[in-house]
């Protein structure tokens, strides 16, 4: 890493103010371990799942907090659940790649088509990797960009990128880039996004997000890297875009805090 791009990431952990997160709704209560979030525009929902040890259920909900829809995934397990995301047909995807005890070196994404989003039962289509040269991963964060994946390893001083086709079938994970994290603190990702005009990519974790633009490619913390703390922690776990400028975040219900889905403006 060259000398300016040092001293402009130290620039940004010491300039950057903690930004305190509007409360929208609470998640429903049929929800304990929302860990990711999706917003469909068509519908006025959000999308989510929860992860490990709960059935393999894919819940709607509004802005109101109200449960809406309740979807079982009946061909899948949850082995461990722990993202989603909507793409612009209304298609859902469920990353099943969660591995913190290290124990898996095989992954699903499972896709959930648009139009049988609202079936009480439904049959996805599944999606299966492992990673070049036998490596295993945690993972909790994945966006979609010009009909490839791209997953977020999640690790406490870097996170390595791979990349798998969106297509029904068994892969070999390429291994895009790996960053490692110049400050100090929590830097294990979470949950990703990718904006509408795929120019912006949004990492979260407990207490603070990065905001990736003016990326080449699929080259993403080639270009600015801003961190946005936030006033509080907790076990955030999904984040999704609203819009351009706004970001929607959700956090796990732990001993009856947190639980709520959040609004977030994006500094430009």
């Amino acid at each position: 890493m060259n000398l300016f791009r040092s001293i402009f990431l130290c620039f940004c952990c010491f300039g950057c103010k903690k930004t305190p997160l509007k409360i929208v709704t609470t998640i429903p209560k049929e929800i304990i371990e929302s860990s990711g979030i999706a917003f469909d525009a068509v519908r006025n929902l959000f999308w989510t799942i929860q992860d490990s040890n709960n059935g393999p259920l894919l819940y709607a909900f509004d802005k109101e907090g109200q449960l809406i829809y309740e979807t079982l995934v009946y061909n899948v397990k949850n082995k461990d659940w722990e993202d989603v995301l909507i793409d612009a047909k209304g298609d859902i995807y469920i990353g099943d790649f969660g591995n913190n005890d290290k124990k898996r070196d095989h992954y699903k994404i499972y896709k959930v088509p648009s139009e049988r989003v609202l079936f009480q039962e439904v049959e996805a289509t599944v999606i299966s990797f492992k990673l070049e040269g036998k490596k295993e991963k945690d993972f909790e964060a994945f966006i979609l960009k010009d009909e490839m994946f791209y997953l977020f390893s999640k690790e406490e001083h870097k996170t390595e990128v791979y990349k798998i086709p969106n297509k029904e079938g068994k892969y070999e994970a390429q291994k895009v880039t790996t960053y490692k994290f110049d400050t100090k603190g929590e830097h294990r990702v979470t949950s990703a996004a990718l904006s509408k005009d795929q120019r912006t990519v949004v990492l979260l974790n407990h207490s603070k997000l990065w905001k990736l633009s003016n990326f080449e490619g699929d080259q993403f913390f080639s270009g600015n890297i801003d961190i946005q703390e936030f006033k509080h922690t907790s076990q955030k776990e999904g984040i999704c875009f609203k819009n351009e400028h706004s970001v929607y975040i959700t956090d796990e219900n732990e001993d009856n805090r947190g639980g709520k889905l959040y609004e977030l403006e994006i500094e430009p």
